[in-house]
């Protein structure tokens, strides 16, 4: 298994706007991920359900997804509320509730 580079581009609003239109057309799963990854591979994505966010306000939501940005950072992952520092999403998928 390859070793992930290091990640320094940071997110932009537009690069943000433009990944949020990605999301709303194709829907947040598993074969959007691989498209996301695929077309913006300087920034790191991760999926889950919000569920798995607990309480942590998310930077940006959607009807769909609620988005956390991930901080560029050389330790352990965490998060930001500043696009100029952060590398990725969190991409948490809200379930509908019943």
């Amino acid at each position: 298994m390859q070793a992930e580079a290091i990640v320094t581009q940071t997110l932009t609003s537009d690069a943000i706007n433009d990944i949020v239109n990605q999301l709303n057309e194709y829907g947040a799963n598993d074969e959007s991920l691989r498209q996301l990854k695929q077309d913006w591979p300087q920034f790191r994505f991760i999926l889950c359900s919000e569920d798995d966010m607990g309480a942590k306000e998310p930077y940006m939501e959607t009807d769909s997804v609620q988005l956390h940005l991930i901080a560029a950072s050389l330790g352990c992952a965490s998060l930001t509320r500043e696009p100029e520092n952060a590398v990725g999403l969190v991409i948490a998928v809200i379930e509908p509730e019943d």
